[in-house]
């Protein structure tokens, strides 16, 4: 298993540690009728308490009450399109691709939205989908999960996804899957995958969506819905529990939280080797 001294999140909690014990993914279970199920995280999951407190995710996005940010604001991604040596894991709760920060230095920092730089340090997905929107869920959920180890300030990048054509950016994760059938096996795969949106995103701030589920998440929800098709959603979730093959958290109540969005723009300068772009009063992530 991969060991190493970061702030890494374990299909969603975040863990300030070095990972090396397969028990460290066990300890929590996504089925209600368990003693440490969803409900119950906060009084059976160690440290956990933050699960129980108010600025919790997901969320259900209503279209409707979201609020137009009015203050300039944009995000700009350094994620490369070139396919890159990463490290996919089986976790039991996800399948999780490690980032290589030697190779991949891929961030993400937004003038008004974001406080400093945030590496991205791993991605990961859901399914069925932890965030809805207007009450439909989705097929899978991809996040994509920067930090900044110094000020443990988290930020993620979700993208949805429903039954559809396949996509050709998961086929390295999804080849990966014949090579990790058990907890803690991981794999090198050869991936581009980064972020990719062109239709604005959703915008609040909760915390992570299994435990310990801290509180310093700023979370960018794509609004552009992408396409998976059966069989690359069955291998994905074929890795994860067979006593229980779901891993998305009960909605969590926004109380009072505000969401906001975004549109994109029509077109962005392209900067440096990889794609580097500044977009002034909107959000848009390409790669």
């Amino acid at each position: 298993m991969l060991g190493f001294v970061c702030y890494m999140l374990l299909g969603g909690a975040i863990v300030g540690a070095q990972v090396t014990d397969t028990d460290l993914y066990l300890d929590y279970s996504y089925n209600p009728e368990d003693p440490n199920g969803p409900a119950n995280w906060g009084s059976t999951v160690v440290d956990a308490e933050l699960c129980d407190g108010p600025a919790q995710s997901p969320v259900n996005i209503v279209t409707a009450d979201t609020v137009w940010w009015s203050r300039p604001g944009s995000l700009w991604s350094t994620a490369t399109t070139e396919a890159l040596t990463e490290d996919l894991e089986n976790l039991q709760h996800t399948l999780e691709v490690v980032v290589n920060r030697v190779d991949d230095p891929s961030s993400l920092s937004g003038y008004s939205l974001l406080p400093e730089e945030l590496p991205l340090i791993q991605y990961h997905f859901h399914a069925p989908s932890e965030h809805t929107i207007d009450g439909e869920s989705f097929a899978l959920e991809a996040h994509w999960y920067h930090l900044f180890e110094a000020s443990d300030q988290a930020s993620v990048i979700a993208v949805l996804y429903r039954i559809g054509d396949c996509d050709p950016l998961l086929d390295p994760v999804v080849e990966g899957t014949a090579f990790i059938p058990d907890v803690g096996d991981h794999h090198e795969i050869e991936v581009p995958l980064k972020p990719i949106t062109t239709g604005g995103f959703f915008h609040y701030h909760g915390s992570a969506t299994t435990p310990p589920c801290y509180t310093n998440v700023d979370w960018f929800i794509s609004r552009q819905i992408r396409t998976i098709c059966t069989d690359q959603l069955d291998a994905i979730v074929s890795r994860l529990d067979p006593n229980y093959p779901t891993n998305n958290r009960p909605l969590q109540n926004l109380n009072g939280r505000g969401v906001y969005r975004f549109t994109s723009a029509a077109a962005a300068p392209v900067v440096a080797t990889g794609v580097f772009l500044i977009v002034s009063t909107v959000l848009t992530i390409f790669s």
